[in-house]
């Protein structure tokens, strides 16, 4: 092997303007061609995801040493945060919005243990420690939570075991 092919993607938010994407190809194109060791192939809009603007760019290597490819990505990776600020677009993460009762739109930090609610691991909000998820306490009840589009059931969602209103949202 006497080059490596290298292909990575990422996302800039939604409100990024046609002009800022427009932009990008160009500014990867001169990031990844400052790199001695890199050629630049191609860098395209690819589509719209569910939180982002999907970009895929495929440069080569023109050295296949591991190590030379990890200094020039993360040179390149450097690059395009300074160039993106400069910008004006920013990198794209996992959103969601939640829809209140019709009303607009309700901010809501969701915050929990890894892969779940109580930290344990279990996926549960067991805030008691005994194993069934339900918590045990009155105001933190195991029945079923409404969905975000399920606003005339007369439930609230529920986040991590805590049910949301307009009360409790600005912790």
């Amino acid at each position: 092997m006497r080059e490596r092919r290298i292909a990575f993607s990422f996302g800039v938010t939604y409100d990024t303007t046609p002009e800022q994407l427009e932009q990008i190809p160009g500014i990867l194109q001169r990031i990844i061609d400052a790199q001695e060791k890199a050629r630049f192939d191609r860098g395209h809009f690819k589509g719209f995801g569910d939180s982002s603007l999907d970009f895929e760019v495929v440069y080569w290597m023109t050295v296949p040493d591991y190590g030379a490819y990890m200094d020039v990505q993360h040179a390149v990776n450097l690059a395009m945060m300074r160039e993106f600020a400069t910008l004006g677009a920013e990198f794209a993460f996992p959103t969601r919005t939640l829809v209140w009762g019709g009303s607009g739109t309700v901010p809501v930090s969701i915050e929990g243990g890894e892969k779940g609610g109580d930290g344990d691991g279990d996926g549960n909000s067991d805030r008691n420690g005994d194993g069934d998820g339900s918590g045990d306490r009155p105001d933190h009840a195991s029945a079923p939570s409404a969905g975000p589009s399920d606003s005339n059931s007369g439930r609230s969602p529920a986040v991590t075991g805590v049910p949301l209103s307009p009360a409790n949202l600005g912790r």
